[in-house]
């Protein structure tokens, strides 16, 4: 474990944060330059060995894909009329759409496979905002939370199977239960944290939009019905194949799962847009913006630098070192760090072990759990992770500095919240009320 070499990292990066914001240099450039002299100076790493061991190549496809997939939509005009649709649905009561929304989107990401429906409800909730005047932090928080609401539920998805799977290697009889009780600590520390972002945007001062129950129709141009129709295929090839894969598993839909990934499904529907003569590909990448994607890059750069000098061991150290009462919040802020750089379904089989082992009492275990699971889970709103490429590549190329930058700053608000909310004690009447589940 490499401690300089961490710190260092850490200095660069809040260097390059400040460098952005007082003198307009790219973020992305100094973190990757810097990561190329760090590893060179440190671990003996060229150039090359950077890019080839470092670079995160499903993360900037996927950004560059559905930008060049979206880019056709909201350029002409389409999210924008899909966005007044759904104003007319909630009567355009702008007062509650963070709540509204995220009710409905938090079910259907619990019914569904999260993973692949984000890209079709995140872009709506986008352009609800918009559209009704609402505040971009605001709309990432109803886009996210919903997200890892319905994402972290204990019965459905990959998510549920990971854990349910690292609690049975922990010899837990009871894994759905111990699920069950982090889950609903999870959503109360979600719901609240939606509650925070309402009230520091003053979202209940946004003006509703005038609605008489049924916004008139505008007619529709030729090419939003056409677009309209590729989004509505994208929906099905999106939902459809996980599904078929719940309902009736078999080889069969299996396959058919792995091969309607979310690669080729916006290569198709990219396929399908220049054959309905909606844009050429010409047009379509000049619709993608290099400066998320060389963010991306760098910082990725720079976090797998300091993975490589042992951050994810110093996290581990500093929990078991902490007094106890602080044992919830640091563990929840060590997943929300790691996050940053690595997947929760690979943070949480080293945290929850680790987790476990500290506690004393069944209820302790119960929060340090959900602390683990709620940490990995709240940062994920970052533009260098997958969720938050995920939702930056369903945002207009002229609004992408604007979103990443709010991205990055619901990233680090959402562990802090949270955090301050265990440290409290919010967990433990949950905790105690579900402490018999555990074992």
């Amino acid at each position: 474990m490499n401690i300089p070499i961490i710190i260092i990292c850490g200095v660069v990066l809040v260097a390059a944060v400040f460098a952005e914001r007082k003198f307009g240099i790219p973020l992305g450039v100094v973190c990757m330059a810097s990561a190329f002299a760090i590893s060179y100076g440190a671990f003996g790493m060229t150039a090359n060995k950077v890019i080839s061991a470092f670079f995160p190549t499903s993360i900037v496809l996927s950004l560059l894909l559905a930008m060049a997939f979206f880019a056709a939509f909201t350029t002409n005009g389409t999210m924008q009329v899909i966005g007044k649709s759904l104003l007319g649905l909630i009567h355009g009561n702008m007062k509650l759409y963070p709540w509204i929304l995220f009710v409905l989107c938090s079910m259907l990401y619990t019914v569904f496979d999260s993973g692949a429906l984000r890209y079709i409800i995140t872009p709506l909730i986008f352009s609800v905002a918009r559209v009704g005047g609402g505040s971009v932090l605001m709309s990432l928080s109803t886009a996210f939370l919903s997200f890892i609401a319905g994402s972290l539920n204990p019965f459905i998805g990959m998510d549920a199977t990971t854990r349910n799977g690292i609690l049975a290697d922990m010899n837990m009889e009871n894994g759905s239960g111990i699920n069950t009780a982090v889950w609903i600590g999870c959503l109360v520390l979600i719901v609240l944290l939606h509650l925070f972002v309402y009230l520091i945007t003053c979202s209940w001062k946004v003006p509703n939009i005038p609605s008489e129950g049924k916004q008139d129709r505008e007619a529709l141009s030729s090419e939003q019905k056409k677009s309209l129709i590729i989004l509505g295929i994208s929906v099905v090839a999106f939902v459809l194949p996980p599904v078929l894969k719940l309902v009736f598993p078999s080889k069969v839909t299996e396959s058919f799962f792995l091969l309607f990934s979310n690669y080729e499904v916006f290569l198709c529907g990219i396929l399908l847009v220049i054959i309905f003569r909606l844009s050429d590909w010409r047009t379509l990448l000049s619709k993608v913006s290099l400066r998320p994607i060389i963010m991306v890059v760098g910082v990725a750069f720079l976090l797998k630098t300091a993975e490589q000098a042992g951050l994810m061991q110093l996290c581990a150290q500093v929990a078991t070192t902490v007094p106890e009462w602080l044992i919830p919040p640091v563990l929840l802020l060590i997943g929300a760090l790691l996050s940053f750089f690595v997947s929760a379904s690979a943070i949480q089989p080293m945290l929850y072990p680790m987790a476990a082992a500290m506690a004393s009492t069944p209820e302790a275990a119960i929060i340090y759990l959900t602390c683990v699971t709620m940490g990995a889970a709240a940062s994920g709103i970052s533009p260098i992770s997958g969720t938050g490429v995920a939702f930056l590549s369903t945002v207009d190329r002229s609004c992408h500095d604007e979103y990443s930058k709010k991205m990055f700053f619901m990233a680090a608000l959402a562990p802090v919240v949270t955090a301050v909310l265990c440290a409290l004690g919010l967990l433990n009447p949950i905790a105690r009320a579900f402490s018999s589940w555990y074992y």
